[in-house]
């Protein structure tokens, strides 16, 4: 009894943390049919995207993410500050491309090894990746597994 107490309690946080962290999967399609796709980035780190044939570029929201063209075929893309944004891209053929940006304030696959790390080997316990987000699941097997479940759900999120 206290075993399944102890599984739907788990399984109820997990729910949760889920409901807060992920968006509308309707979201992606709100974007746009011309999306080229999704940039995770940390604050602080960039990333070169190549386009052939860059006309000019805008970021919609400055304050997450800066852009800046590197010639006519690379666009330099940093993470300034946690959130969501969009880069338009024209192209000299009258192309666009567009991407949503995701910035966190964390790396996720750091967070998996920190929480990883201070869950140690828990049987029943797995811990893995999904885009953006640290994913656990499974049951505790033990009061003690449990309890170290809970502490690590309370580290912070890689979106704030």
């Amino acid at each position: 009894m206290k075993r399944n107490i102890h599984y739907l309690s788990m399984v109820a946080a997990i729910l949760f943390l889920l409901i807060i962290v992920v968006e509308p999967a309707d979201s992606r399609r709100r974007f746009g049919e011309n999306s080229s796709g999704t940039i995770y980035l940390v604050g602080g780190r960039q990333k070169v995207l190549k386009i052939k044939g860059i006309q000019k570029v805008a970021i919609g929201n400055p304050s997450v993410a800066d852009v800046k063209p590197l010639g006519t075929n690379q666009v330099l893309v940093t993470g300034v500050g946690v959130g969501k944004t969009t880069l338009i891209i024209w192209k000299k053929s009258g192309e666009q491309e567009s991407f949503y940006i995701k910035v966190s304030a964390r790396d996720p696959k750091s967070l998996q090894a920190e929480i990883s790390k201070m869950l140690g080997d828990r049987e029943g316990i797995s811990i893995r990746l999904v885009g953006e987000m640290v994913v656990m699941d499974g049951h505790a097997l033990t009061t003690e597994d449990y309890l170290r479940f809970l502490l690590s759900n309370s580290a912070p999120m890689p979106n704030g």
